[in-house]
């Protein structure tokens, strides 16, 4: 409930000084930044944090299943 008061109150404040979210979140140069965010996201998932958190749910997995 808190975040969605925040970005109520943020929507007003944007608007109140002229911006055009519409505009900003259809953007060309918007959609790009999250595509590249995406892809890193995605990258750091699958090369540092999926390996890491696979080896660590094996181990847990095995230690349950032998007791």
């Amino acid at each position: 409930m808190k975040w969605i008061i925040i970005i109520v109150i943020a929507l007003l404040v944007l608007s109140y000084y002229g911006y055009d979210v519409r505009k900003v979140v259809e953007s060309p140069t918007t959609r790009n930044n999250f595509a590249y965010a995406g892809e890193m996201v995605s990258d750091v998932w699958k090369d540092y944090i999926k390996p890491s958190a696979s080896f660590l749910w094996n181990k847990i997995s095995s230690a349950v299943d032998n007791k």
